[in-house]
């Protein structure tokens, strides 16, 4: 009776052991399996995502095609502004239009033989003042930037010194970036990519980036086109940087005009503010008003589920071929949790 009690009870143990040895499989099952589940959820999402910004970028180059004027191209009027969001292939994107043409660009600093420009200098000294004089700015810029960005592009190895101004008017050659990690060279050629910009001493992301109360470095700076600016679409600030006289309420004039009726001359554009002869005589040669191969930065932010992708070309119109062709272009994908 006691051998028959003993194994009933050693079997009783097995069983139950055996019942959760597999409860413990299943559920580890079940865990990889939901895993799998949300891996092939976020693949999707992201897939899903891809090709909806590659194909809002697609019409945003279409529509740039068919007209270099942004501000009356139909087809992208309802969708350039971020804070509308559309619906595209079951995601929600926001799709914005920039042109390169209407920014300072610091690739034109230097004349052909590598020596900096006095009076793109000067210029660039005067953007940075305008835009540490905005109300909400926190972190001023430093004039350094300038004389930094001089020896990044020029193909000397000696740093600049900026005798028109007092204090933070040294650049920076490849001792400084040697100190940091990880550490690089001073490039000493022209700048390829925007990306570049932020190796330059004195630039980082927050200045560059700006916020919803400042304008950041990447909103009046470019490294493509001529030294040229559109006076069409260049903002306030890089109006106001063409010359000392054009002031903040001359630069809004110029805005409320040509959103009205572009310009198509330089006549027109002084007539709009009263802007005295000696002045156009002094920016003629810096601006345009018609860019011959306007450059654009197409921005689309796409969300799907939980993934969330930024896609940006900069892309370049050749109206005399109907072609665009594409200078850089760039995806940054994040996964919310």
């Amino acid at each position: 009776m006691k051998r028959s009690d003993s194994h009933r009870g050693f079997v009783l143990m097995t069983v139950l052991l055996t019942t959760v040895l597999l409860v413990s499989l299943v559920l580890g099952f079940n865990r990889q399996t939901r895993e799998h589940l949300n891996l092939s959820g976020e693949v999707s999402a992201g897939l899903r995502a891809q090709l909806a910004a590659r194909s809002a970028i697609r019409l945003a180059m279409q529509s740039l095609l068919s007209t270099q004027d942004i501000q009356s191209a139909e087809a992208l009027k309802e969708r350039f502004d971020p804070d509308e969001p559309f619906r595209q292939n079951e995601t929600t994107c926001t799709l914005r239009v920039t042109a390169e043409n209407g920014k300072f660009n610091v690739n034109a600093l230097l004349d052909g033989s590598s020596k900096p420009i006095d009076r793109r200098v000067e210029q660039l000294l005067r953007l940075i003042d305008l835009l540490n004089r905005q109300p909400d700015r926190t972190r001023s810029l430093r004039y350094g930037i300038v004389p930094a960005l001089i020896d990044w592009i020029d193909t000397d190895h000696e740093e600049t010194v900026l005798e028109s101004v007092a204090q933070d008017n040294r650049g920076a050659e490849t001792a400084t970036y040697r100190r940091r990690t990880p550490a690089y060279r001073s490039k000493n050629a022209p700048l390829q990519t925007r990306d570049e910009l932020l190796l330059i001493r004195g630039i980082d992301p927050k200045n560059w980036l700006g916020d919803e109360q400042v304008s950041g470095l990447r909103d009046v700076l470019t490294i493509y086109g001529t030294e040229r600016i559109d006076l069409n679409t260049a903002d306030a600030l890089v109006l106001q940087c063409l010359d000392e006289q054009i002031d903040s309420g001359m630069a809004q004039l110029l805005i409320q005009r040509r959103t009205l009726v572009p310009f198509e001359s330089l006549e027109e554009f002084q007539e709009a503010a009263g802007i005295p002869e000696a002045v156009i005589s002094r920016i003629t040669s810096r601006v345009e008003v018609d860019p011959p191969r306007p450059i654009y930065t197409i921005t689309c932010d796409i969300s799907a589920g939980d993934v969330r992708l930024n896609v940006e070309a900069v892309v370049q119109v050749e109206p005399a071929q109907q072609h665009m062709s594409i200078l850089e272009y760039r995806e940054s994908s994040l996964l919310r949790r």
